[in-house]
């Protein structure tokens, strides 16, 4: 005799099956009506029943309208070329305004060429972080204590730059871009040399810590 296997005695509620035919079995979870989701304090209800338009899906409870719907109508309200002219209108208006222009100037005096030298070490720090980050030369494992210490060599950098009155540049002693090794964007593997022995040197890698065989 050959046995089917039990599956339960198959008695759904149609609620329970209508959010598992949709995809979206939590559904049942929710209130059933408004008047239970007021009660528990839900943004959502879930009646299992189509809205006018055929959709099958959780409610709002404070405006009783179809999620679908809405974002359908939202959908159809900002693709549109009214909708875009419009929003193009609103910018071009906005940045016109007495408030908006008098923040823009404030903005522009704090990122003036002075602030600008005095945190170019930052700044130069940040820019490196994020082209290490696309050569996924960046490790997840760093520390705080290991990002202040990068960030401390690129201020020494500007440093030695005001110091001399050469520019200097942050080197990765092993490149970050090479064709046979990749470096790490890493405290232990950064050094400060002047701008023109960083372009002599570019990505040249004699295999060694040191590197140093760019320079004969």
């Amino acid at each position: 005799m050959k046995h089917t296997p039990f599956h339960g005695w198959g008695v759904v509620d149609p609620r329970t099956q209508a959010a598992i035919d949709a995809g979206h079995p939590e559904w049942a979870s929710l209130p059933a009506d408004n008047v239970a989701g007021r009660l528990s304090g839900a943004k959502e209800i879930f009646t299992g029943k189509p809205c006018k338009h055929g959709h099958v899906a959780t409610r709002y409870v404070s405006i009783n309208l179809c999620t679908q719907c809405n974002r359908e109508r939202m959908r159809k309200r900002w693709t549109t070329p009214e909708a875009k002219e419009r929003a193009r209108k609103y910018e071009r208006e906005y940045y016109k305004r007495p408030e908006v222009v008098a923040r823009w100037a404030d903005d522009q005096k704090r990122w003036s060429d002075a602030w600008w030298k005095a945190n170019k070490g930052l700044a130069r720090h940040y820019g490196a972080k994020r082209r290490a980050q696309e050569l996924s030369a960046s490790p997840s494992w760093l520390t705080a204590a290991h990002r202040a210490e990068i960030q401390a060599v690129y201020a020494q950098a500007v440093e030695r730059a005001l110091d001399t009155g050469m520019p200097h540049s942050v080197d990765h002693i092993i490149p970050l871009a090479n064709p046979d090794v990749c470096g790490l964007h890493v405290p232990w593997n950064l050094q400060v040399l002047t701008k023109s022995d960083n372009s002599r040197k570019s990505n040249k890698f004699d295999g060694t810590m040191d590197n140093e065989g760019w320079r004969v």
